[in-house]
């Protein structure tokens, strides 16, 4: 079989029928496209997990907020830390 560029190889009619590639929400970009689940289970809603990546620091409060010291996570917020 020949071998295709990716360009080739993403219009192929199995890759559209197989949802390897999903349109996802990105919070700045608004949707994206990205590759989907190479694997597959039966009575599985293959789109069900997709999300983008986080920002940068978008979580820091639930995770960091959580585990220091109140006075100490302000200290660093407020210092351009985090």
């Amino acid at each position: 079989a020949a071998v295709e560029t990716m360009a080739d190889a993403i219009v192929q009619p199995q890759i559209a029928s197989r949802r390897m590639l999903v349109q996802v929400p990105h919070h700045t970009l608004g949707s994206i496209t990205a590759v989907g689940r190479v694997v597959k289970f039966r009575g599985e809603d293959p789109d069900d997990v997709f999300a983008s990546a986080p920002l940068p620091g978008e979580h820091n409060d639930e995770i960091l907020g959580t585990r220091l010291e109140p006075s100490r996570y302000a200290a660093l917020k407020r210092g351009g830390v985090i």
